[in-house]
């Protein structure tokens, strides 16, 4: 009896192994599918709470659903239509006039280096650095174009797909549920709640963080007088998506072009942007994300890289929701975990307090029997 207990449980066992191997396997064939689906669940988590808060005012669901999108829509056709034409027009004359700019950069960067570090010291460095941007194969931008394109069209599948997401996530509950154990349902389904809200908290919250980096840096690059600031600033606002990198790859473009137009402008933006980044990192995170976004910056690190290695640059975007979500996931097993082994210590102190109180027992009878 024992033996076929034994071989029933290796048996399990395997068939779990070969499944997780196989889940990892077709992950990997199909991982621009399942990061499309990542990323269209985490935009369905964003339009969830003003969707459902709709669909609670009795407005059918299909209503709700594309009410909220296009309303997303709407905005992203007036913002366009609002900056595309600045937009365009700005980024073709920053091409045009970039070599005259980057050369004026150049000898300002020589001037300085050479004050400070002695005569010869700037060019050297120029020297340096551009052997080092020597080796980068210019063709490879060559598929840019075809890039843009793939992005877009995913771009587009991914927004629809998450309105399905949205729409269908009644019958994925059904469908799901009934695989669970009974006593299980209820928790999972509080739990799967949990992170559908705060998935949508996060990313509401990161736009408007991205949106309040990208108005302060075009608001400084305007004081300043420094040229292409829309361009300049909507660059500054897409890169913040990137969790701990994107404010300095932000800073990159901006200083070299502050720099082109004088060295108290390039100080001013750099001291600008300092600021920006410690009101950020102490007064806005904590006042946006702080309810939402409970890791520690080794965890979000590891996870950015994970994410980039895996994924590439989308990878690092969404790896800091999917690790956020993962640890709400993950608290909800250890609480539960934690339960049980509360309730386990209860019975069993229970049960030595009874056999103290029974002994306790046994010892007064028999010493009233010695008496006797």
């Amino acid at each position: 009896m024992q033996n076929r207990s034994l071989e029933l449980t290796a048996a399990r066992v395997t068939l779990v192994v070969l499944g997780v191997l196989v889940a990892a396997l077709a992950i990997f064939q199909l991982q621009t599918l399942v990061l499309m689906l990542v990323v269209a669940t985490i935009l369905a988590a964003a339009l969830y709470s003003p969707q459902h808060a709709l669909e609670r005012r009795g407005v059918p669901r299909p209503v709700t659903v594309v009410a909220a999108y296009g309303a997303v829509l709407l905005a992203f056709v007036g913002l366009l239509v609002m900056i595309g034409g600045p937009l365009v027009s700005q980024v073709q004359q920053l091409v045009a006039d970039a070599p005259e700019m980057l050369a004026t950069f150049r000898d300002r960067v020589v001037d300085l280096v050479d004050g400070l570090a002695g005569e010869g010291r700037g060019e050297n460095l120029i020297d340096t650095i551009g052997g080092a941007l020597a080796g980068i194969d210019l063709a490879e931008f060559v598929g840019v174009p075809l890039a843009m394109a793939e992005v877009i069209a995913n771009a587009f599948i991914v927004f629809f797909m998450s309105a399905f997401v949205l729409m269908e996530r009644d019958r994925a509950r059904d469908w799901l549920l009934p695989l669970l154990p009974a006593d299980r349902r209820e928790k999972v389904l509080d739990v799967s709640r949990d992170v559908f809200i705060r998935l949508g908290a996060f990313v509401r919250g990161q736009l408007l963080l991205m949106t309040i980096v990208g108005l302060g840096m075009g608001a400084a690059l305007l004081v300043l007088g420094v040229p292409f600031a829309l361009p300049l600033a909507v660059f500054a606002f897409l890169v913040e998506a990137i969790p701990m990198v994107g404010p300095w790859i932000a800073i990159i473009p901006a200083a070299v072009f502050a720099f082109a137009e004088g060295p108290v402008q390039g100080v001013a933006l750099l001291v600008i942007w300092f600021v920006i980044q410690q009101f950020e990192g102490y007064v806005l995170t904590p006042t946006v994300l702080g309810k939402v976004q409970k890791l520690s910056p080794l965890v979000v690190l590891l996870a950015v890289l994970g994410g980039f290695y895996l994924f590439g640059l989308i990878g690092a975007i969404i790896a800091v929701p999917v690790v956020a979500a993962g640890s709400i996931i993950l608290n909800a097993l250890t609480e539960r975990r934690r339960a049980r082994g509360k309730r386990e210590m209860g019975v069993e102190q229970a049960g030595t307090e009874t056999k103290a109180e029974t002994e306790a027992e046994a010892e007064t009878e028999a010493e009233a029997e010695t008496d006797a």
